[in-house]
């Protein structure tokens, strides 16, 4: 994987073998291609990347791939920031959600996602919230792939066996406590480098045969995404099947 330099940035100019990362083909000389901030840009609030002067790492993806995502990273700011409200990096997301609606954009996604509370049901007033996770992970493991691909240097199968988590902070004392591997990713050294907005810590973990990627996501300081998943090397019978496109 070719990484950009900010003067092949400027130019709009790719290296000749820059794979797009989401469909892992070359971006040919000619063919449309953007820039795919890891995280979304829209993570982070507009008075946040003022004031802090974020400067996101990105990637470069054929326009194609990177605009199939965009409703659902839509549907995942939205929604996660406003179930994250409390939390004062995620009012400055939700801040600029409201100034978009009041001008009359994402109206209908907004009452969708308004709809989808339900009624009170923990002993502490919380309000339960229907997320369309399957909406949600996509995006989730869109992130984890970038980070993969910048961390590595090459590009992590979209097909990779994998196991996604997302715990708001209401649920953090009732689900983490047991869980299986939260407690080792935490204690490892955070790689994010705008930690109250984004972070992550990851660990790798092989049993022999088995090589898997523990990753701990942490959003606006409040919401935590746990992601297991088979790392592309990994000699399992699933993911030698997954390599030579046999099913399951």
């Amino acid at each position: 994987m070719n990484r950009v330099s900010r003067e092949q940035r400027s130019r709009r100019y790719l290296e000749p073998g820059t794979v797009c990362y989401l469909c892992d083909r070359p971006i040919v000389d000619g063919a449309s291609w953007n820039r795919d901030h890891i995280p979304p840009e829209r993570v982070f609030g507009k008075q946040l990347r003022r004031e802090h002067h974020v400067d996101l790492q990105w990637l470069p993806t054929h326009m194609a791939c990177n605009s199939a995502f965009r409703g659902d990273e839509e549907y995942f700011v939205v929604a996660l920031a406003g179930h994250s409200h409390h939390a004062p990096t995620a009012r400055a997301v939700w801040n600029d959600i409201a100034r978009g609606a009041a001008a009359g954009h994402s109206q209908g996604l907004i009452r969708r996602i308004i709809g989808q509370f339900g009624t009170v049901e923990t002993s502490d007033g919380m309000m339960v919230f229907a997320l369309d996770t399957a909406r949600a992970n996509r995006v989730v493991w869109k992130i984890v792939r970038g980070l993969y691909t910048l961390l590595n240097a090459r590009t992590l199968p979209d097909g990779q066996p994998r196991h996604i988590e997302i715990i708001p902070h209401a649920e953090a004392a009732r689900r983490l406590p047991n869980h299986d591997w939260f407690y080792v990713v935490r204690d490892t050294g955070p790689l994010g480098v705008h930690r109250r907005v984004f972070d992550y810590k990851w660990l790798g973990l092989t049993d022999g045969t088995r090589r898997l990627n523990a990753v701990g996501l942490l959003l606006w300081d409040s919401l935590i995404i746990l992601v297991t998943f088979h790392d592309p090397m990994c000699g399992c019978a699933a993911c030698s099947r997954a390599r030579d496109g046999i099913g399951a």
